[in-house]
């Protein structure tokens, strides 16, 4: 009886020797966790990691999920129609950048389904995509996504139009409206109420 040799991350057998030269990532900015807080220190302290194998850099650089990187399961979200409201209410707070004209979805719709592929564990735009096709006509309703009167059916918006928009936005107001949108609607029914 013949033996396989198990393939690692890199495709190479798990037991080939790991290159010794460290990679300097960069420096942290200056704080320690405690529990689930963050509290800063002010010490900034260099980040170094060892490349499990040759091609670790292309790997972990390359601007989409490398093939070879565990893929997650995507899976499905369902919102109420109080719930998306109150996520396109958020998101409509943000600024459009983009020309009015050849517009054929909504900032807001974009983002929303944008923010729900990422909760559900789409990685890339790709995934975003893809999420957006699978979702349900009734979801895609709910987030204000462009009707089609011919095919009677609610279009989600493509790769390349999530990429532009997401591409737009700034980070960090996108993180602390969709921050405070997941607070809200995580936080159990009696902390609402107060």
């Amino acid at each position: 009886m013949r033996k396989t040799a198990r393939r690692g991350l890199c495709g190479g057998p798990s037991a080939r020797a790991v290159p010794t030269a460290e990679i300097d990532v960069g420096a942290t900015v200056g704080f320690s966790k405690s529990n689930t807080r963050y509290t800063e220190h002010g010490q900034s302290k260099r980040i170094l990691v060892y490349p499990l194998c040759r091609r670790a850099r292309l790997i972990l650089s390359s601007p989409w999920p490398h093939r070879q990187l565990p893929k997650l399961k995507v899976k499905p979200i369902e919102l109420s129609d109080a719930q998306a409201q109150t996520l396109l209410d958020r998101l409509a707070e943000l600024p459009d950048a983009r020309s009015r004209q050849g517009l054929r979805h909504r900032q807001g719709c974009v983002l929303a389904v944008a923010a729900c592929a990422i909760i559900s564990g789409a990685q890339s735009s790709q995934a975003m995509a893809q999420w957006a096709e699978r979702a349900s006509q009734p979801l895609l309703r709910r987030l204000r996504c462009r009707y089609d009167p011919k095919t009677r059916r609610h279009i989600a918006p493509s790769e390349t139009t999530l990429r532009r928009v997401l591409d737009d936005v700034p980070v960090q107001t996108l993180e602390s409206v969709l921050g405070d949108w997941l607070q809200t609607r995580y936080a159990p029914a009696d902390a609402q109420e107060s």
